[in-house]
């Protein structure tokens, strides 16, 4: 992702996300079971709540983002979302247009 065309919202929840592990990451190691997996050590829930947040921050498919209209945080089906429901997208399109007149 281009950090450039990310808007100042979108750089702030990002700058958000990695101030929330303030230093203390979690470990891990590779098992090597039937295929190599993965295995995390938190040190505690939050940590592995942060981590978690962390990567759903990260998403191309499915990112967080701030909706347009009500500047709530919520998940997106796609990059190209801008609001998080059809009623925030109309009373910000009703919004515009009043402004317009």
């Amino acid at each position: 992702m281009d950090y450039d065309k990310l808007s100042s919202d979108q750089r702030n929840i990002y700058q958000q996300a990695m101030a929330t592990l303030d230093g203390n990451t979690p470990t891990y190691h590779i098992a090597l079971y039937d295929t190599p997996t993965i295995v995390w050590d938190f040190h505690s829930l939050l940590l592995g709540i942060q981590l978690m947040f962390s990567f759903m921050l990260a998403d191309d498919e499915n990112p967080l983002c701030i909706c347009r209209n009500c500047a709530k945080v919520y998940v997106a089906k796609g990059r190209d979302q801008d609001f998080c429901g059809a009623a925030c997208r109309k009373q910000y399109d009703a919004r515009k247009k009043d402004d317009t007149l």
